[in-house]
């Protein structure tokens, strides 16, 4: 009797294995993506983003522990470094409107520690020539 009923319902049976298994292997890697990108706190991404700049484990545990000893707000910094940048250019602006050569400029922004994305944008030369000093007018 089961070998009657065997040939029917094996080839019900084989999809059935095959569409179980599809299922199964969405939905576990459906899973597996939620819980890899669930929300991380400020310190986990601060870090994660430490080591993807490339610096050492060593150095961004000691950095993490600097910025959670003092309660550094990671978006408190952004904001800083936004103002600073958009500072660094708006004085740019104002040195070459009054007739400062491009090279004056720069090498005074060096002098002053200004370097930065700021200055590259407002002189109009790549960050890398300036570092360069490759400031040609």
């Amino acid at each position: 009797m089961i070998e009657s009923l065997m040939p029917q319902t094996w080839h019900v049976f084989l999809p059935g294995v095959l569409c179980g298994a599809i299922l199964m292997a969405v939905s576990g890697a459906a899973w597996v993506v939620y819980k890899s990108k669930s929300i991380l706190s400020p310190e986990q991404a601060a870090y994660d983003d430490c080591l993807k700049s490339g610096r050492t484990i060593r150095d961004c545990a000691a950095t993490l522990r600097t910025q959670v000893r003092h309660g550094f707000d990671r978006r408190q910094g952004e904001k800083a470094m936004e103002a600073f940048e958009k500072a660094i250019k708006e004085e740019v602006e104002k040195r070459l409107s009054s007739g400062a050569s491009k090279r004056e400029v720069v090498q005074w922004a060096k002098q002053n520690a200004f370097v930065g994305k700021g200055l590259s944008d407002a002189v109009g030369i790549s960050l890398k020539d300036i570092e360069d000093d490759n400031t040609e007018c």
